[in-house]
């Protein structure tokens, strides 16, 4: 009789919060041994995204599941960089690449970059904004970090100029 794994009771809900991704060390953590990770592999109810980060389900990935899977495999000083953050603090003059998500890590961080992941490094602390599901480094940050290899210049001046620009919520 095949051995029944016992999952943590929480796997459901770090699924749920995580858009039905997972790392491999969250996978161990929760009971998931090396074998069964790979059987889930072998048999396509999971796909490998990234380096050592699974999507639990066939299918595409999301934009927004691209983002996590990055910041997953990167680790948690990791944040969002470039254009994907301009988007997330509403400016919209830089235009995103949908098939590459750009992050920015500290100078010391193993990450490379890989697949549809774009490592930028730094030697000063990353500011960061934090959501409930996502890290991105504040909008100053990234709107440099957008404009810094864009060959136009009205497009950087607008999107500089769109940065400077008072918001109100109200």
């Amino acid at each position: 009789m095949p051995r029944r794994l016992i999952l943590a009771p929480h796997l459901d809900a770090l699924l749920a919060s995580q858009d039905f991704l997972i790392s491999r060390g969250q996978a161990y953590a929760v009971g998931f041994t090396r074998n069964a990770v790979g059987q889930r592999l072998r048999v396509r109810a999971w796909q490998k995204v990234l380096p050592d980060v699974f999507l639990t389900h066939p299918g595409e990935l999301t934009r927004r599941q691209m983002l996590l899977a990055a910041l997953l495999w990167a680790g948690p000083d990791a944040a969002i960089d470039a254009a994907d953050a301009c988007w997330y603090h509403g400016l919209k003059a830089v235009a995103r690449d949908e098939d590459r998500v750009c992050i920015v890590v500290s100078a010391p961080s193993s990450a490379r970059s890989t697949g549809f992941v774009v490592v930028r490094r730094t030697s000063v602390p990353i500011r960061m904004v934090r959501s409930n599901w996502l890290r991105c480094v504040d909008p100053a940050s990234a709107v440099i970090a957008a404009t810094r290899h864009m060959s136009r210049d009205r497009p950087a001046a607008l999107a500089l100029r769109q940065a400077h620009q008072p918001r109100c919520d109200c």
